[in-house]
């Protein structure tokens, strides 16, 4: 292959530059390039295992127990318990309570008055024809009769005809309407309830009496023998040391390789491994306890105490009070005002009837009546007057209270209490507990390895590498850690 001519070799379009393998790969040599600069750097050694831990000490063996003393003697018995006291009478019972007198009811107000009827509508005129004598005007309708009250006026006559050709007389007046009636009287309030007086409460029942003293003098027991001595266990073994750690592998090589000056850069070397752990130290020997004492007999128990006397009676319920007296009835209401009847109609129209008088303020009223037809039309009856509504009735007078009753009798017979019971013998001690063997004492933990020392790093090769196939592809290898560096420039 020739070699790469001047012009080339100089040709701007090829500057100078540089490439890092971190990994391995392919250098491709760029055009007019005849001498780079290759740094190869080898890897890392790897570091040296850690040395193992030591093993731990043995546990030493348990202490032997001791065993218990012999239980103390039973003590005397104490003395009889002294006899309970007498039962409480019971208590007397207590007054009843006076009983209360309710008041009269209020008396019921007295009904409304009635209305007064309707006053009667007024006559008609007599009608006048020419060339012929007048006819007799129609009369006027009766006045309406009011509710529960009064009846309506009759109606006015009609007016008479006068001779041909003059117009007729006009018609009476409607008679008033008849006044209403007065409302009725009320009725007078109930009579109040008595009530009767509260029974008496019951006496209060008797207590029991009290119980006795308890005997005395009761002896204490004889003490417990004591317990004999554990012997000590024996002493743990030693633990075992640990193994020495293993050494690091040596880093990889770097190589430049594809041309006549093949390049390298070998790899660190490997770190030592680490020293091994110490063995644990014995664990100690274990102790016996003692063995505990007999315990002292107990006490002689002393006498019961006499239980007391029963309960008195009851003491008697008092007495009823006296029922209350009633309260008497209010009196009655006034019945209401009556109303007046209405006036009448008069012939002519043009005046109604009055209202009737007097006018309450109950709605309750006959209306007047309509007047008579003719000539002249009569004019309408004035309504009746409305009554007034009754008064009410008086309150009823408030009732006596009853006296109260008087207390019962207190209770009797109570009885004496019973003896107290004989004192008992104690009960012998209990022997004493065996002692507990402690267990031996844990061995040491064993110590830990050291740690492996660390790899070296790897080797550097700095060549500068002349190239004479143009464009040429050369293979670079780079391991783990490891590193290549090429670098050139224009020639």
């Amino acid at each position: 292959m020739p070699s790469v001519g001047t012009a080339t070799r100089y040709d701007p379009l090829y500057p100078g530059d540089s490439q890092t393998f971190n990994s391995s790969g392919t250098f491709n040599l760029p055009p007019g390039i005849h001498i780079v600069n290759v740094q190869l750097t080898g890897a890392t050694g790897n570091s040296g295992a850690a040395g193992n831990d030591g093993a731990a000490g043995n546990d030493g063996n348990a202490g032997t127990a001791g065993t218990g003393g012999a239980a103390g003697n039973a003590g005397g018995a104490g003395n009889s318990g002294n006899p309970g006291n007498a039962g409480n009478n019971g208590a007397a019972g207590n007054a009843g309570a006076a009983g209360n007198g309710n008041a009269g009811n209020a008396g019921n107000p007295g009904n409304s008055g009635t209305g007064g009827g309707g006053g009667g509508g007024g006559g008609g005129g007599a009608s006048g024809v020419k060339a012929a004598p007048g006819t007799v005007g129609n009369p006027g309708n009766p006045g309406n009769a009011a509710p529960s009250g009064g009846n309506g006026g009759a109606g006015g006559a009609g007016g008479s005809g006068n001779p041909a050709g003059s117009p007729g007389a006009a018609g009476s007046p409607g008679s008033a309407g008849n006044a209403g009636g007065n409302g009725n009287v009320g009725s007078n309030g109930n009579n109040g309830n008595l009530n009767a007086g509260g029974a008496g409460g019951s006496g209060g029942a008797g207590a029991n009496g009290n119980d006795g003293n308890a005997g005395t003098g009761a002896t204490s027991g004889g003490a417990g023998g004591s317990g004999n001595p554990g012997s000590d266990g024996n002493a743990g073994n030693a633990g075992a040391d640990g193994n020495a750690g293993a050494d690091g592998n040596t880093g990889g090589t770097t190589s430049f390789v594809g041309n006549a000056n093949n390049l390298t850069a070998t790899g660190g070397a490997g770190g030592n491994g680490g020293a091994a752990g110490t063995g644990g130290a014995a664990g100690a020997a274990g102790t016996g306890n003692d063995g505990a004492d007999g315990n002292p007999g107990n006490a002689g128990n002393n006498g019961a105490a006499g239980t007391g006397g029963s309960a008195g009676n009851a003491g008697n319920p008092g007495n009823a009070g006296n029922p209350g007296s009633a309260g008497s009835g209010g009196s009655r209401g006034n019945g209401g005002g009556l109303g007046g009847g209405g006036n009448g109609g008069t012939g002519s129209s043009t005046v109604a009837g009055n209202i009737g008088s007097p006018d309450g303020n109950v709605n309750s009223f006959g209306n007047g009546g309509n007047g008579g037809t003719g000539g002249l039309t009569g004019a309408v009856g004035g309504r009746g007057g409305r009554p007034n509504a009754g008064n009410s009735g008086n309150s009823g007078n408030s009732g006596s209270s009853g006296n109260a009753g008087s207390a019962g009798n207190a209770g009797s017979g109570a009885t004496n209490g019973n003896a107290g019971g004989a004192g008992a013998n104690g009960n012998p001690g209990n022997a004493g507990a065996d002692g507990n063997a402690n267990a031996g004492g844990s061995g040491g933990s064993g110590n830990s390895g050291g740690s492996g020392n660390p790899g070296s790093a790897g080797t550097t090769n700095n060549t500068n590498v002349r190239l004479t196939v143009a464009q040429e592809a050369i293979a670079v290898t780079v391991p783990s850690n490891g590193q290549a560096v090429i670098n050139w420039e224009r020639q």
